[in-house]
């Protein structure tokens, strides 16, 4: 199971009259209910059937509510999205950011593409429900729906049990998630050098294994379907925020971009040596970023 948050707005245009306005999809009585298709959104088909969204009101500027993919539902070359709402939640985005500075952090809250779905890492979940005061669990090992208030555990195995594990292990473990599969990383540090191939940053504790075709089973873990990424330029290679063209390897921002920080990127070669990465998958991971730049 993976979070989401899923960027709308409700102005006044097609896709987002019919799927922006998130206040009208946590009206009760709940049901599961179309909500997109990768017709209009390409990213929807990197969701996965019980992967858990975070509803997010740009145009309000709140957390609206929590919802988790139901089913989709295939029409002709596209897929339609259906959402079943799990807990309305109504804040401000704004006050959590003030509240807990790590909200701020999150790169769906910061300016880029609306009308999209953007990863979030299960600690940052826990940052932002903790600070939003919602109920619903944040659970790596459970695939099904967070169970009702109220009702019991039918025997001890969903007690609370106290641990001896030290915290920090917790920390680490969780950076050696994010990142990378750890034989798929070592992959790609052997191949490309131990430097990020777009910065040429050689702090190895930063760099992380970064996947053009996104994960879906062990075939996907070839270093060849790999790039090694400091860790803020892989947040924004996952957010196809940064493309790499196909043919000239070569680095190319979003708009948003251009002008930051990261303007120094745009237009450079991707630092890959004599084993470049799969054209194939280049090209898929390409156009997705092309249309997002429509």
């Amino acid at each position: 199971m993976a979070w989401w948050v899923y960027k709308c707005n409700s102005k006044n245009r097609e896709y987002q009259n019919a799927y922006g306005e998130w206040k009208s999809f946590f009206i009760k009585p709940w049901g599961v209910q179309e909500w997109g298709s990768t017709k209009d959104v390409p990213r929807l088909a990197q969701l996965s059937q019980g992967d858990m969204i975070l509803a997010y009101q740009t145009d309000r500027n709140e957390f609206v509510g929590i919802c988790r993919v139901a089913q989709f539902r295939n029409e002709h070359s596209h897929r339609v999205l259906y959402l079943e709402p799990v807990e309305a939640v109504g804040v401000k985005v704004r006050p959590l950011k003030l509240a807990d500075p790590r909200v701020a952090t999150i790169p769906a809250f910061q300016p880029g593409i609306i009308k999209t779905v953007y990863r979030i890492s299960n600690l940052d979940v826990s940052v932002l429900l903790d600070a939003a005061g919602a109920s619903t669990p944040v659970d790596d090992g459970e695939e099904g729906p967070p169970r009702p208030k109220g009702l019991q555990p039918d025997d001890g195995n969903d007690e609370y049990q106290p641990g001896d594990e030290d915290s920090r292990r917790i920390v680490e473990r969780q950076i050696r998630e994010r990142r990378g599969q750890t034989e798929f990383r070592l992959a790609l540090l052997k191949r490309y050098n131990r430097k990020c191939m777009i910065s040429g940053c050689g702090i190895v504790d930063v760099l992380e294994a970064a996947h053009i075709k996104p994960y879906r089973g062990a075939s996907d873990n070839n270093a060849a379907n790999g790039l090694l990424l400091r860790a803020d330029l892989h947040t924004l290679f996952d957010l196809d925020l940064i493309g790499i063209g196909p043919k000239t390897l070569r680095v190319r921002l979003h708009a948003s971009l251009k002008q930051s920080e990261y303007g120094m990127f745009d237009g450079k070669r991707l630092q890959c040596g004599q084993l470049a990465p799969a054209q194939a998958a280049l090209k898929v991971r390409w156009r997705q970023f092309k249309e997002g730049q429509q």
